[in-house]
């Protein structure tokens, strides 16, 4: 327990380690959260942001900005650190750039725009108070779990009209400034940087260009993927979903070295949503389609009742759910789906206001039961939800036609810093990163993954002893794909360093077959087991990024838009 000092009141804050945060802590200070109340405290004073600082930042007026309130003292009287407003429940805005959270959350291209809207009313806000935001990177945005509202935090770095700026990201650092010169014109081009990301996934100065390779040359020489010769991966959302005035605005900054503030013109009107792609004949691969559903298809998961109808599996997308082709159920938000144990009946989970719901989709009527949660996870066709310091497993019963949901310890883990990810919880302790399992039920396995340490996991997946995650370092994105035996006691691990914010796409088929979709919309495929030599990497326009990868056994099968088809190596 450690305690502290409200400057000016004397009132007492007694922090438990129980109350730590990993994101946004670090080796200069450490976040805790307090019901409504977050505490950044500074491991060395000296390094504690100026109680003048924090006074000239109390002219911020907008809620969405977290500023400093309150300064804490130490038992010597000292500034250690300051009481600011939490945001608890919310994604880090990089999470938003991927295609598959987009689908999985039913986030919309007009959905984007306004969020783009509020950061650029969050920067101007900055501007018409005589500050500058410098360091204007992904990681220091924090969106809502509702998908509306996106929160400014870590402000400590920001220009003052008396401070300067105390750090800036080199991922969105203008390469036409002199060093440490700022101005409205280098906030602009950051704010370029990161919402362009927003409206398509991937940083403007990635892509691959056939003789221009850096990210520091292509930013100098303003080659950014407008450029026609730059190719991005097929997972990058259209073009046609940034507005056009918008894109225009892009062309002049990214491309002609342009330093000028975006337009104030949000219609909607000049949004064109893409078409879905249709299902291409393969080179390597056979395509063949099995149905097709009216939306994008956000999830697919297999399902072994005797119902003839869900033979092909249930598919979520952002209007229903589907058995096949056949709609079952309305939109449910960010659903996962389960299997009863004896007879395989699909079960569709999703968190409404704070409790876990469950609706029996054969026989289409909600469950009795509801659990709390602030988290759900589903994998292998079972559900775990997040309580508190608890992972709990859930439990369904048949009796009759009737099922019973319950839920039992799985494990206990950090209470607020630890995040859910498909078939794996990620929790942060005081700069260890632990790695929770639950390879089938009543099992959990933990261990610490020291490669993940001193970084931010943005994503993380898990399937049958392979763990492929994305590791973010000072704005820089690193791919770790790691294969686990059956004690997990032991791993190897392979890593794509600086790499482009995109989903995770693979998955091991019940022969322990990995099939992973890489950055370079290569397909590669090895075996899911530890020191298994070899990886055979092919190309084929039907199976890139666009695609998603799932398994129906030893089947592979890709949901392409709202296409769902079959895939084999042909012989």
């Amino acid at each position: 327990m450690k305690e502290f000092f409200i400057q000016g009141t004397g009132r007492k804050v007694c922090i438990d380690d129980g109350d730590f945060k990993a994101q946004k802590s670090g080796g200069q200070a450490t976040v805790y959260l307090q019901g409504g109340t977050a505490y950044k405290i500074y491991s060395d004073p000296a390094g504690m942001v100026p109680p003048a600082k924090i006074r000239q930042l109390g002219m911020l007026a907008d809620p969405r900005i977290v500023c400093p309130k309150e300064i804490l003292l130490n038992h010597s009287s000292e500034p250690v650190g300051y009481a600011m407003d939490a945001v608890t429940e919310s994604y880090v805005l990089c999470q938003l750039f991927p295609r598959a959270f987009r689908d999985r959350q039913g986030i919309t291209p007009a959905r984007v725009n306004d969020l783009v809207k509020q950061l650029a009313e969050l920067t101007r806000h900055f501007h018409d108070r005589g500050f500058l935001v410098v360091d204007l990177n992904e990681m220091n945005y924090l969106l809502s779990k509702s998908l509306d509202t996106i929160y400014q935090i870590d402000v400590d770095s920001i220009q003052t009209p008396s401070f300067p700026a105390a750090a800036l990201m080199d991922s969105v650092r203008d390469r036409h400034a002199r060093p440490n010169e700022f101005n409205t014109g280098t906030d602009w081009f950051a704010f370029a940087v990161v919402s362009f990301q927003m409206f398509v996934g991937i940083h403007p100065y990635k892509g691959i260009h056939p003789s221009i390779k850096s990210l520091d040359d292509r930013m100098k020489q303003n080659v950014s993927v407008l450029n026609p010769e730059v190719g991005v991966p097929a997972a990058v959302l259209p073009f046609a979903v940034i507005p056009d005035t918008y894109r225009q605005w892009y062309q002049a900054v990214l491309e002609e070295g342009c330093r000028i503030p975006p337009p104030e013109d949000w219609s909607l009107r000049s949004i064109r949503i893409p078409a879905t792609q249709p299902v291409i004949a393969g080179q390597a691969f056979r395509i063949d389609a099995l149905f097709e559903v009216p939306a994008a298809i956000a999830g697919y998961y297999e399902c072994s009742t005797a119902h003839s109808e869900y033979r092909d599996g249930v598919v979520v997308t952002a209007d229903g759910i589907y058995a096949g082709a056949k709609r079952v159920a309305g939109a449910l938000p960010n659903t996962v789906i389960a299997s009863t144990p004896r007879q395989g009946k699909p079960i569709a989970a999703w968190i409404d206001d704070g409790s876990v719901r469950f609706r029996d989709l054969i026989a289409g009527f909600e469950l009795d039961q509801s659990f709390h949660a602030e988290q759900i996870m589903g994998t292998d066709g079972r559900i775990y939800l997040k309580q508190a310091n608890a992972v709990m497993e859930v439990t369904f019963v048949e009796a009759g036609t009737s099922i019973v949901a319950s839920i039992r310890l799985a494990a206990n883990v950090m209470p607020k810093s630890t995040q859910l990810f498909e078939g794996v919880a990620i929790q942060h302790t005081f700069g260890t990163c632990l790695a929770s399992f639950f390879p089938r039920t009543g099992i959990h396995h933990i261990l610490r993954i020291p490669e993940f340490e001193g970084g931010n996991v943005v994503d993380a997946r898990y399937q049958n002893k392979v763990l492929i995650a994305m590791v973010e370092r000072s704005g820089i994105y690193s791919k770790l794909i790691m294969r686990f035996d059956e004690a997990f006691g032991n791993y190897d691990i392979r890593r794509i360093d600086d790499v482009a914010v995109q989903s995770i796409n693979f998955t091991v088929l019940d022969s322990g077959v990995a099939i992973h979709i890489n950055e370079r919309d290569e397909v590669e495929i090895f075996r899911n087991e530890v020191n298994s030599p070899g990886i055979k990497t092919l190309a084929d326009p039907a199976v890139r990024g666009d695609a998603r990868l799932y398994k129906r056994g030893a089947q592979a099968i890709i949901a392409r838009g709202s296409q769902m088809s079959a895939v084999a190596m042909k012989s």
